[in-house]
C-alpha cells in the first residue's frame, strides 16, 4: 500500500470512529404510510348517438399507494379529427429519497376536434373521487407545500373539499374547499410518530352541445421535505477537513490557497403548470475569479426537476 492509500485508509478509519464516538449512525428517518383508502367513478358520453361509457377504481389494501380511473368516449374519426368527453381521477402516494409527495386530482371535460371537418357533436361527463391518506411523522418539523387548483367553464361546474388534520392530537391544520391562488410554503410541527389524514372529496358534471372545450379539473398537490440536521452535517467535518489537507496537491495549494469562496445563495425558482418549484444553488466565486457552474437542486414534488412525482413536477403536472 503507496503513503497516499494509507493516509485515505486513516481518514475514513477516522470518520467511523467519530460517527462511533457520537454514537449516531447518519441515516435519516423517513416517512411510513399507514393507510390510504380511495375511489372514484365517472360516465363520458359524446351526444352522436353512442353509448355511455363508464370507469371506476379502487384502492387494494390499506397501504395501495395508488388509484385511479377512467371513462372515454371518442368519435370514430382518427387523430385530431375525434372529439373526446372524459371522466378521469387518481390518488396517488410517492416517495423520492425520504420525502413524501401526495396528489389527488379530478377531471371530467369535453373536448371537441379544433380541425375544420373535425367532429363537434357535444357531450357529457360526469365524475366523483373520495380520498383518505394518514401517513406518519418521522420527525418533529418537516418543510410543507400544498395547493389546491380548481378551473372549471361554462356548464361544467364541481365541487372539491380537502382537509388536513392531526389525528393524534385531534387538531385540524388546514380546510380546503375552493380553489386556491398560488402555492402555500409553510413548516408542519408535530410529534415524532403523530399520524396526519389528508380527507378529499371532489366531484363534478356537464353537458355541452357543439362547443369549444368545457370542463371541471380539480387538483390537490402536498409534498413534505426533510430539514437537514445541522448536527447531521457536521459530524464528518474533522475528518473531511483532513481528508481534504492530505490529499489536495502542493501546487494545487499554492495556486488557490489565497482564494476566499462564498457561501452559495439560494433562491426560489418559480413554477408552471402547478409545479411546486425547486431551489436554484448559485455560482460560487473566489477572489481567484474562479466560479462553480449553477446547480439545480430539487425539493420536490410531487418542486422543476432534473429527472422523473417520478419527479415532483410531473407530480404536479396539470394533465387535460
Amino acid at each position: 500500500m503507496n503513503m497516499a492509500s494509507r493516509k485515505r485508509t486513516s481518514t475514513l478509519c477516522l470518520c467511523a470512529v467519530t460517527a462511533w464516538a457520537f454514537g449516531s449512525p447518519v441515516s435519516a428517518e423517513e416517512f411510513v404510510l399507514v393507510y390510504h383508502e380511495a375511489s372514484g367513478s365517472g360516465s363520458a358520453r359524446l351526444l352522436d348517438g353512442g353509448d355511455t361509457e363508464f370507469g371506476g377504481g379502487m384502492t387494494f389494501g390499506p397501504t395501495d399507494p395508488s388509484m385511479s380511473f377512467v371513462a372515454r368516449d371518442i368519435s370514430t374519426q382518427p387523430g385530431v379529427l375525434a372529439a373526446r368527453s372524459k371522466a378521469s381521477g387518481r390518488s396517488n402516494i410517492n416517495f423520492i429519497d425520504g420525502d413524501l409527495s401526495i396528489r389527488v386530482e379530478l377531471s371530467v371535460l369535453y373536448l371537441p376536434s379544433n380541425i375544420t371537418g373535425g367532429d363537434n357533436p357535444g357531450g357529457m361527463a360526469d365524475g366523483e373521487l373520495s380520498s383518505v391518506i394518514e401517513f406518519m411523522m418521522p420527525v418533529e418539523e418537516v418543510e410543507w407545500v400544498y395547493f389546491l387548483d380548481v378551473d372549471d367553464t361554462v356548464s361544467f361546474e364541481g365541487s372539491s373539499s380537502v382537509l388536513i388534520e392531526n389525528v393524534t392530537q385531534r387538531q385540524e391544520l388546514v380546510s380546503l374547499n375552493e380553489g386556491m391562488d398560488g402555492i402555500v410554503e409553510t413548516t408542519l410541527s408535530a410529534n415524532v410518530g403523530d399520524i396526519i389524514r389528508i380527507t378529499s372529496e371532489m366531484e363534478g358534471f356537464g353537458s355541452t352541445g357543439p362547443a369549444g372545450t368545457r370542463e371541471y379539473t380539480s387538483i390537490f398537490g402536498m409534498s413534505l421535505f426533510m430539514i437537514p440536521e445541522p448536527s447531521t452535517l457536521m459530524l464528518f467535518a474533522p475528518a473531511a477537513l483532513l481528508l481534504h489537507r492530505r490529499t489536495r496537491r502542493p501546487e494545487a495549494a499554492g495556486r488557490c490557497g489565497a482564494s476566499v469562496v462564498g457561501s452559495p445563495t439560494f433562491e426560489k425558482v418559480g413554477h408552471q403548470s402547478g409545479e411546486v418549484g425547486h431551489l436554484r444553488r448559485s455560482s460560487e466565486t473566489g477572489t481567484s475569479g474562479n466560479a462553480r457552474p449553477t446547480e439545480l437542486i430539487d425539493i420536490r414534488g410531487g418542486v422543476t426537476h432534473n429527472h422523473d412525482f417520478g419527479t415532483v413536477c410531473d407530480a404536479f403536472d396539470v394533465h387535460g
